[in-house]
């Protein structure tokens, strides 16, 4: 619950003021992912992905789930993470305690109110050939993907995506594809070739992916808590 407490000028006893409140809804046809990125930061034996969302409501209620997961708590908006992940971590409005596990990721249970919602995670692959297959399921229409791989070179590789012009230079260039207006369900397979074992990305992973998503969204940077990986 919000409390919601008015600042009275000295000497006023009463103050006025308008809240918006909304009616719920278990339905989820009003919801849709207005725009997503997938950053691939590519180091020695592992690749940092790193996924940012912006969810859009586009109804008149607030969503809240259609799946009862105990009591006064719903499954609202649900993700897929590859089974070998290690290291997930949550950003922008996604916390532990309100997020659920299932069986082949993680699901939300804050409600969506009418408007935009910014979530984001991230995660660890490991990998010990010079090939890796990363599918991306998304549960929703997605308007717009983006998908920027850098790190340590590798070919990029998917029918669904088409190339743009890269972000970023030197060191800290990344490739950039797009695909736009996907439907609910999709799965995106993506290829990596060429990779290598050895060899340094240089900045953190963590860092290039923020300077990425920063430049890329135009929007507050988004701070994802981290454990130090050792």
């Amino acid at each position: 619950m919000t409390l919601f407490r008015p600042a009275f000028d000295e000497g006023a006893t009463n103050k006025t003021a308008n809240l918006v409140v909304y009616d719920s809804t278990s339905s989820g046809e009003a919801i849709t992912i207005a725009r997503t990125h997938a950053i691939l930061t590519i180091g020695p034996e592992a690749i940092e992905v790193t996924e940012w969302y912006l969810f859009a409501n586009d109804g008149d209620r607030t969503y809240i789930g259609a799946e009862e997961t105990g009591p006064d708590a719903r499954r609202t908006v649900q993700f897929s993470v590859p089974p070998q992940a290690t290291g997930l971590e949550l950003g922008g409005d996604l916390t532990e305690w309100g997020t659920l596990p299932t069986a082949n990721g993680f699901a939300d249970t804050a409600a969506l109110f009418p408007g935009t919602k910014e979530l984001m995670f991230s995660y660890i692959l490991e990998y010990d050939s010079d090939t890796y297959s990363l599918p991306l399921t998304f549960f929703y229409p997605v308007a717009s993907f983006d998908l920027m791989v850098g790190g340590q070179y590798a070919d990029v590789q998917s029918d669904m995506l088409a190339a743009a012009a890269p972000i970023g230079s030197g060191s800290e260039q990344f490739s950039h594809f797009i695909a736009e207006n996907l439907q609910h369900g999709t799965t995106l397979d993506i290829s990596l070739l060429g990779l290598q074992s050895s060899g340094s990305s240089g900045l953190p992973p963590a860092a290039i992916a923020a300077i990425v998503l920063a430049h890329v969204t135009g929007l507050s940077l988004l701070i994802v808590r981290r454990r130090r990986r050792k």
